[in-house]
């Protein structure tokens, strides 16, 4: 037992109880065989770090990044998370903001799913649809597919093959301005040569001289079999639309009714 003594120089200690210290402490080495506490909260052992009762805080004042394994995982002060190899999760991932990648592809042996989430939509529109939208650098949207499957596109489509087990075309609007001319907005269309005439003319955006056009009679022709007589492509300059005109070699005392169809 020793009384009060205000400094103490030794070579080795050893203490076989306990060693308490009340003031600032400094040691250049510290070896802990068991574990190590902070407050009573914060112990260190076994290979961990454990935080009693509350969160575990590394970097709290942002004064600088954390880095991980030499700098390969590091976040900075600002919350961006960077990793030089790769990256796994066992559970699902969310992104509130913009998701980028230069190549996407499936776990091996698997397909590459993009689900849809439930919708309280009941609207038979397509477009009214939701679903997945790719937008241009505008921020238009020049393709759409809905949660239905549906296909909604602004510009063409090119394929090597295509098939289909249900090939629906929309319309558009037509009226016929004449007894023999028909303007139409659409690529596909109803048209019918009157009674006492020859011909019927259809304007039609979708002209064009490499233009493919189908017509169909839909009424008994009496033997006049109605064809394309002519086809003129869109006159930009003086603002005419394409067109095409269908004819029959007689003229008959009945309506004749054709379905026409423009492919390019």
């Amino acid at each position: 037992s020793l009384a009060f003594i205000p400094s103490l120089n030794a070579d080795f200690g050893t203490f076989n109880n306990g060693l308490m210290a009340f003031g600032p402490t400094s040691l250049s080495d510290v070896s802990v065989a068991g574990q190590f506490s902070v407050d009573g909260s914060m112990i260190l052992a076994d290979n961990s770090i454990n935080v009693l009762g509350a969160d575990l805080q590394i970097q709290p004042l942002r004064q600088g990044n954390i880095a991980f394994m030499g700098g390969l995982v590091s976040i900075d002060t600002s919350g961006n998370f960077a990793v030089s190899g790769n990256a796994t999760f066992a559970q699902n991932v969310a992104v509130n903001g913009v998701l980028s990648a230069r190549i996407i592809s499936p776990v091996p042996q698997e397909d590459l799913i993009i689900q849809l989430p439930g919708f309280d939509n009941n609207s038979t529109l397509a477009v009214d649809r939701p679903g997945i939208v790719v937008k241009n650098a505008s921020g238009s949207g020049v393709l759409k597919i809905t949660d239905l499957g549906d296909v909604i596109a602004s510009g063409a489509g090119k394929f090597s093959k295509l098939a289909s087990e249900n090939l629906q075309i929309v319309r558009g609007a037509q009226a016929d301005t004449s007894l023999t001319e028909t303007i139409a907005s659409s690529s596909a269309g109803t048209a019918t040569i009157k009674a006492g005439q020859l011909e019927r003319t259809i304007y039609s955006t979708y002209v064009s001289e490499d233009s493919l056009i189908y017509i169909t009679p839909v009424t008994d022709t009496t033997g006049a079999v109605p064809f394309v007589a002519r086809q003129t492509a869109e006159n930009v300059e003086e603002n005419e639309d394409g067109s095409f005109t269908i004819r029959i070699p007689q003229v008959r005392a009945t309506d004749i009714k054709v379905n026409w169809w423009i492919i390019n």
